[in-house]
């Protein structure tokens, strides 16, 4: 039942309640704090969360975006930012020598001669606002001999035609969440952390209906002037009206141990971030670090149904992400497993006999059209959210918070209206699709 209360004052500077600590809601936290409001963030477990979608040795940070023209804008902002947070980072964790923001830039490469339609729409469209400079397209052999280690690939007419882009690269996302949290620690964040204390309960109401705070799982009554939910592939299953709009997906990631002798020449001197013609295959990898080639496959991902906890009605199920320790949430189907492997050992045939060091899902919140949903909920006044990443939102993270700070304090902007509220092509119903399946429709590898 939710909470009745109905004087709950409006203090000025403001209290916002933020479910979640990944990294859309570690931004807003701190873009929240320099507008000198009190911010509360929940998470279930200590950030950052060893199953969230923001915490990983790396995540692409590119602004090949096609003719996505709010997406491509913001990128370019965020790649500008990167390049700041690289020299705070050493500030703020001296005793972390670890790489943050690595400009080895990316190739997007492609099975046919020449480019597909949306390696050359990139193209068409960053050379068209100045970056052309930047770019250089590639025959097979060109290709092979920039970066030595796609000369095998390239042979055996896995990738025929790509173009590199000097400016992206890579991001070691742990360290950069590690560095969000200790300058949200500094700028005075609070912190509920764990089951009982950071996992939401329920929502308080006032009399008029407005959301006024939340219980935790522990009983305790937190009151503030706004809650925002930004609980990445968590969030339908906290906010009911997110289920038309975004769903959980898990997606398969691999990282394979390279051999210390290849080690050289699939480094980030050497070797950039890679698409394998990924609007076919989905496929996309990047440097060794720590010892692994981590390599992933973008897509619709796999589901897990569940039955939805705000609902009465056992049948109504909303896509929730398995929990770590178990055995669908420490592995990846293995008809998936195997399908990636065989294309990795072929695309780089040097890394044949590499051992697995791990296989997992990582969850997306994936979005009808893959665009994020910052927004406040209809008829929820109170209650805002900031999720439905679909796969590409850390790479945002210098900038997103203020994008989600102005939205939660009622300031328009154009990129606010581009992640705003909206209908889905379902109607109301609830967003499910099929994807590569089910989890419970493949045994585990």
């Amino acid at each position: 039942m939710l909470t009745s209360t109905d004087d709950i004052l409006s203090p000025t500077p403001k209290k916002f309640l933020i479910v979640g600590g990944g990294v859309f809601g570690l931004n807003a936290a701190i873009a929240l704090r320099q507008r000198q409001h009190t911010v509360i963030v929940f998470d279930r477990l200590p950030i950052p969360a060893e199953d969230g979608s923001s915490n990983d040795i790396n995540r692409i940070v590119r602004m090949d975006y096609g003719a996505k023209g709010l997406e491509q804008g913001l990128a370019e902002k965020a790649i500008l930012k990167w390049r700041e947070w690289n020299d705070d980072a050493t500030k703020v964790l001296p005793d972390d020598d670890r790489p943050l923001f690595d400009e080895c830039g990316i190739i997007l490469a492609c099975q046919d001669k020449v480019l597909g339609p949306y390696e050359r729409g990139c193209v068409e469209f960053l050379s068209s606002i100045g970056h052309g400079p930047l770019l250089q397209e590639l025959s097979a052999s060109e290709l092979g001999d920039k970066f030595p280690a796609f000369a095998e690939a390239t042979s055996n007419s896995v990738m025929q035609s790509a173009y590199y882009n000097k400016l992206g690269g890579m991001v070691n996302a742990n360290k950069a969440m590690v560095y969000l949290k200790a300058k949200a620690d500094a700028m005075g964040v609070e912190f509920f952390t764990g089951e009982d204390h950071g996992s939401v309960a329920d929502f308080i109401s006032n009399a008029d209906g407005r959301v006024a705070g939340l219980t935790t799982r522990d009983g305790v009554h937190h009151y503030a002037d706004a809650v925002l939910v930004a609980a990445g592939a968590w969030s339908a299953s906290i906010v009911p009206e997110l289920a038309s709009l975004v769903v959980a997906s898990g997606q398969p990631v691999i990282y394979v141990s390279v051999p210390e002798n290849l080690r050289e020449e699939f480094s980030s001197k050497n070797f950039p971030v890679w698409t394998a013609d990924i609007t076919k295959t989905g496929i996309y990898g990047f440097p060794v670090q720590e010892g692994v080639l981590k390599f992933a496959c973008h897509s619709l991902g796999f589901t897990n149904p569940t039955p939805a906890p705000w609902s009465s009605d056992p049948s109504t199920l909303i896509s929730i992400p398995s929990p770590v320790g178990t055995p669908l949430g420490d592995t990846i189907p293995a008809p998936k497993y195997k399908e990636m492997l065989s294309f990795l050992r072929t695309l780089f045939p040097s890394l044949a006999d590499a051992p697995v060091a791990r296989a997992r899902l990582c969850w997306y919140t994936n979005t009808f059209d893959e665009r994020f949903v910052i927004s406040a909920v209809p008829h929820r006044e109170g209650l805002y959210v900031a999720t439905g990443g679909s796969g590409h939102g850390f790479k945002f993270a210098p900038v997103i918070g203020d994008v989600i700070a102005d939205v939660v304090s009622g300031i328009e902007s154009e990129v606010a209206k581009g992640f705003a509220w909206r209908d889905s092509p379902a109607g109301t119903g609830l967003y499910l699709p099929k994807g590569d399946g089910t989890l419970r429709e493949h045994l585990p590898i």
